[in-house]
């Protein structure tokens, strides 16, 4: 198991290198993983997005490996959530904070063109993927009266009588797979989801805007 493996995932979000040193009486691991956004397939995904920044957790892994003595071989690993150092990396861009605060990813996303106050919420839907829970409403300008679309996230219970488009399969009616195809017959409500085209959303902020289309299984119509 000595050695030196470097793997990269397909995602442009994505940058993971492992280094694997061992010997054949004291196996030692080093981990060095740089998570970017939320929504990887990383295993140290989920435990990072519950950490703190700066906090340490310490866990246990098998490999699925046994040594001679048929005991099986885990793999301990202390994984942190780095915080600001509070200097400058001296990089420039959309990207700054994540390389000097430590915080996650985003990309610059359309925010409200008005105050929220300026507009009248007409429907609202729920999107839930990966585990994560946005509201999307559909707003009307009160003044020039066109439509447009506003995403924020969420983190209470989704009640009974809104739509959810999400990776989970439900019998329920109302979660639903495909936005711009419904199980069920409703065509007013049909319009006004074919209008869910990337040219009227906009976002509460960069971040709930990169991490919804990290997470969605659909690519939203232009």
């Amino acid at each position: 198991m000595n050695g030196f493996l470097e793997a990269s995932y397909p995602s442009s979000h994505t940058l993971m290198t492992i280094c694997l040193c061992g010997s054949s009486i004291i196996v030692n691991k080093k981990l060095f993983n740089n998570i970017i956004t939320k929504f990887m397939n990383n295993f140290l995904n989920k435990i990072i997005f519950n950490q703190k920044q700066g906090e340490i957790k310490t866990l246990w892994l098998p490999t699925g490996d046994y040594d001679d003595n048929n005991i099986p071989i885990e793999v301990k690993l202390a994984v942190e959530h780095c915080k600001s150092t509070g200097t400058s990396s001296f990089v420039f861009g959309t990207h700054a904070n994540m390389l000097n605060k430590g915080e996650w990813q985003s990309d610059p996303q359309p925010k409200l063109p008005k105050s929220y106050k300026e507009y009248k919420v007409l429907y609202r839907f729920a999107f839930h993927y990966k585990t994560f829970t946005w509201l999307s409403e559909y707003l009307m300008d009160k003044e020039t009266k066109d439509v447009i679309w506003f995403i924020y996230p969420y983190r209470g219970e989704l009640k009974n009588n809104i739509v959810v488009f999400s990776d989970i399969i439900k019998t329920d009616r109302k979660w639903q797979r495909n936005i711009y195809d419904l199980t069920f017959k409703n065509e007013g409500i049909q319009k006004v989801l074919n209008n869910f085209r990337q040219s009227n959303i906009f976002y509460s902020d960069d971040l709930t805007g990169t991490d919804f289309k990290n997470a969605i299984d659909f690519q939203i119509r232009r």
